[in-house]
C-alpha cells in the first residue's frame, strides 16, 4: 500500500515539474525579461522633517473606504506603517473615480474630511496617540493610474498635534516628501479620517 502512494506521489510530481518546464524555442537557456511593474513591490517610502524628524517605508494600497463620520465613501490610498491598525498616512478624496495622472494641489484637512472640496486631496498621518497631522499645503503628482496600479509623489506641510516621547502635546509642523507605488485592495473605514 505504502508503494501504491509512493508511486502516485512521484506521479504528481512528474506532473507539476512538467507544468513549469518553458517549451519556447530560440530563446537561448535565457530567462524572459518580466515586466518592470512586476518586479517592484507596492511599496512606499516618506522623508519627515522640521518638528518630526524619521523615514516611514512599508506596503501602499489604494481602493475606496467609508468615512464613519458621515457615511460617504472615499477615494484612499493608504500607506501603512505597521505602528498600529489606525495608523499610517491616509492620501485620500471624496471623489471615489480613480484619478487621472497629473499634479494636484493638495487642501487643507482641518477637522474632517467632509469640509474638503470633492476634487481635492488631502493627506492625514497618525500614529495612535503620538502624532495627528493633516496637510496644509503641498503637491501631489500621480505618474502611473490604473486599476492595479498607482504610482505617484508627494510634498507637503503637515500641521497638527505631535507628542515627544512622553511630554504634552504641542502644535508642530512637518514637511513630509514621498513616493509610492500602491496597489488595490484598501477596504472598510480609515480612523480619523
Amino acid at each position: 500500500m505504502r508503494r501504491y502512494f509512493a508511486g502516485i506521489w512521484m506521479g504528481v510530481l512528474l506532473i507539476l515539474s512538467a507544468c513549469g518546464s518553458n517549451d519556447q524555442a530560440g530563446t537561448g537557456g535565457g530567462e524572459k525579461e518580466a515586466d518592470e511593474s512586476e518586479e517592484r513591490p507596492m511599496e512606499y517610502q516618506v522623508t519627515l522633517g522640521n518638528a518630526l524628524s524619521d523615514t516611514l517605508e512599508g506596503l501602499a494600497n489604494f481602493g475606496r473606504v467609508q468615512d464613519p463620520q458621515t457615511g460617504d465613501e472615499l477615494f484612499v490610498i493608504r500607506l501603512s506603517t505597521g505602528f498600529d491598525f489606525a495608523g499610517g498616512i491616509v492620501i485620500s478624496r471624496r471623489d471615489t473615480t480613480l484619478p487621472t495622472p497629473g499634479d494636484y494641489d493638495l487642501a487643507l484637512a482641518a477637522d474632517s474630511a467632509a469640509a474638503v472640496p470633492d476634487d481635492k486631496f488631502f493627506i492625514i498621518y497618525r500614529e495612535g496617540m503620538l502624532w495627528d497631522l493633516r496637510s496644509e499645503s503641498g503637491t501631489l503628482t500621480f505618474s502611473i493610474v490604473s486599476d492595479s496600479l498607482i504610482e505617484g509623489r508627494f510634498d507637503a506641510t503637515l500641521q497638527g498635534e505631535i507628542a515627544d516621547r512622553g511630554r504634552e502635546l504641542t502644535e508642530g509642523e512637518v514637511h513630509a516628501v514621498g513616493r509610492f507605488r500602491a496597489g488595490p485592495g484598501m477596504t472598510g473605514y480609515v480612523i480619523g479620517l
